[in-house]
């Protein structure tokens, strides 16, 4: 069900929806939603359930503390265990509780980085600067 909202703009702002509106050959109203949804805090809705209530609470969390989320890292000694189960599981020699510890240690893996990038897109949309991906890659 769509709703109707009524709002004013600023005479800047609605000239630069105009024209984006011109430049891309859209309607008005398809080019406000675009940003409106561009704008909006991340949705949790795709994630897995399992991941949903923490994902929601960092909403609550301060800049600070999201800071301190996107920037978290795996720790070293799991970091090097991981590669090097990654490595030998390539070369084909993993046993089965390798096989089990890869398992755990890539979820890990895979769920800091949702969790990172679910930080970094609240601090965006609480309009704080983003590191670019080669500026995170530079060392300290």
């Amino acid at each position: 069900m769509a709703r109707t909202v009524t709002l004013r703009l600023p005479e800047d702002i609605y000239n630069r929806l105009k024209q984006s509106a011109r430049v891309a050959e859209r309607p008005m109203e398809e080019v406000v939603m675009q940003s409106v949804k561009a704008g909006m805090p991340p949705s949790v809705d795709s994630l897995p359930p399992e991941y949903r209530e923490e994902f929601l609470a960092m909403e609550h969390l301060s800049d600070e503390q999201l800071w301190h989320v996107a920037e978290s890292a795996m720790p070293a000694g799991c970091q090097r265990r991981y590669t090097y189960l990654l490595r030998k599981n390539q070369a084909g020699g993993l046993t089965e509780r390798e096989r089990e510890q890869l398992a755990q240690l890539g979820a890990e893996a895979r769920k800091l980085t949702l969790r990172k990038a679910h930080a970094y897109a609240l601090l965006r949309w609480r309009g704080q600067c983003i590191p670019t991906s080669a500026e995170l890659r530079q060392p300290r």
